[in-house]
């Protein structure tokens, strides 16, 4: 089970739990592929070299190109689920997409409020290659590496017939995450997400009951 920083569980971590993983294999000596229990899903996980690979679930909920307006403008954007919902807009540059400001001006949209929404920017650097910048709308702040956001952003780029499969995708916090699937015109499925992880510190905490 995976707690947010407010202390509540949550079942859409996948950093989290690709840390988990490899922590059960380096440290707890598990299998180098094993499954994980994720909530009400079983995840494939493959730790090797240093890097994780990690099922996610099929994307469902496609939606073609649609706009939105906001204070700042109009948005024209693509929309798919895979875990949380996820909205992804094609950009021409990176450069001036203040991503706290219209994040939070879209994902607090009255169009996405039931649900809650992942506001991803995207760049299509090449035809195997995506820069993204993605905004958490559950927690209304920045996430600097999201594999469901790069996963999103790479099926829809191939959706559009701008990549194909594998894809990396280069996140704000200097990490390539590679994402690799099957698609069939729009039925995308087997979907991976593989990065490096690497230990960076250790330490004891006491629970009192």
């Amino acid at each position: 089970m995976q707690f947010d920083h407010h202390g509540n569980a949550v079942y859409d971590c996948d950093n989290g739990l690709r840390c988990a993983a490899y922590y059960a294999h380096t440290v707890l000596q598990h299998a180098a592929t094993m499954t994980i229990e994720y909530g009400e899903d079983i995840r494939m996980v493959s730790v090797q070299n240093g890097r994780v690979r990690l099922a996610l679930p099929n994307p469902i909920d496609f939606r073609d190109l649609s706009p939105l307006e906001v204070s700042n403008g109009i948005f024209y954007f693509y929309h798919l689920r895979i875990g949380m919902p996820h909205v992804v807009i094609f950009e021409d540059s990176l450069r001036e997409v203040d991503i706290e400001l219209f994040g939070r001006q879209i994902s607090r949209h009255e169009h996405f409020l039931e649900d809650g929404v992942c506001v991803n920017f995207a760049h299509i650097d090449n035809a195997s290659t995506v820069s993204i910048l993605t905004y958490d709308g559950r927690n209304q702040t920045e996430n600097v590496s999201s594999e469901a956001g790069a996963a999103a952003a790479a099926i829809l780029s191939a959706l559009i017939n701008k990549c194909s499969s594998p894809v990396a995708v280069r996140t704000r916090a200097g990490e390539t995450i590679h994402v690799s699937f099957t698609k069939d015109v729009y039925d995308v499925k087997d979907v991976y997400v593989e990065a490096a992880v690497s230990h960076s510190f250790e330490g004891l905490t006491r629970i009192e009951v």
